[in-house]
């Protein structure tokens, strides 16, 4: 497994702003939400850092990464993923460009500034919004 450095108590997180699940929320329905009005493409293998702004898990078994292109890419670690909560983020290698299937997440408690975790990440499904798609001929 490959290790996340920890700094003076801060994770040395890749420039991808996490964001902490709402305590209490359910996680079925927040993905209901945060799919609606969008279509499911077919999978890749990997995403790009790049251009993405927001990595996080939903429940225990769900990482979404938004990119500023509009697309929501999903990915389902097999065995799921420790749930982020609170001070939990999730975490990247510093030197990667891209997240693929099989490639470690850290879950790092920022307060205390140890990781908790970590999960392989699946494929990912990339979900657009149906206004953005082609219209079929």
């Amino acid at each position: 497994m490959r290790s996340f450095k920890i700094l003076a108590g801060v994770a040395t997180l890749a420039a991808i702003p996490a964001f902490a699940l709402t305590a209490g929320a359910d996680p079925l329905a927040e993905l209901d939400t945060l799919f609606k009005g969008r279509a499911p493409e077919a999978p890749v293998d990997c995403v790009q850092l790049r251009g993405s702004y927001g990595l996080r898990i939903i429940g225990t078994t769900t990482i979404i990464i938004r990119h500023r292109n509009g697309l929501i890419y999903r990915s389902d670690p097999p065995g799921g993923c420790p749930a982020q909560r609170g001070s939990y983020q999730l975490a990247t290698n510093p030197s990667d460009v891209r997240l693929c299937e099989g490639n470690p997440v850290g879950v790092v408690d920022v307060e205390r500034g140890v990781q908790i975790g970590a999960c392989n990440v699946g494929q990912w499904t990339p979900y657009r919004r149906i206004s953005d798609k082609a219209p079929n001929p």
